[in-house]
């Protein structure tokens, strides 16, 4: 599917009112490869570059999901070290952090 393809479909979402809004971000490395926002983040506020949605914890689940079908494909474990996805991730006892730990909530990192 061309990013067209994507946005089109998001686009007749949003139109039809299956979804509000929409924020779709694809990298391919540290580069932008696609993005495309939709609809609105929230009753008045357009979605964006620049909107924070208001999701609350709900990303979590998506993010929970995605992690763990890249454990199933053996891309990497729930014991990798956290820079070696993020490799800017160092410092501060940080290289001692699991992606175990993010899942669960146990980094021991401070807010």
């Amino acid at each position: 599917m061309k990013p067209a393809d994507v946005a089109a479909v998001i686009d007749r979402n949003v139109a039809r009112g299956a979804f509000d809004g929409a924020a779709v971000a694809v990298l391919s490395g540290h580069r932008p490869a696609f993005r495309h926002f939709a609809g609105n983040a929230a009753p008045g506020l357009p979605a964006g570059p620049t909107i924070l949605w208001p999701l609350a914890s709900i990303t979590k689940l998506y993010t929970a999901a995605a992690v763990m079908r890249l454990v199933e494909l053996g891309e990497m474990t729930v014991n990798t070290p956290v820079w070696q996805v993020l490799p800017d991730f160092t410092g501060d006892g940080r290289e001692d952090v699991r992606i175990r730990h993010l899942l669960t909530h146990t980094s021991g990192l401070p807010y």
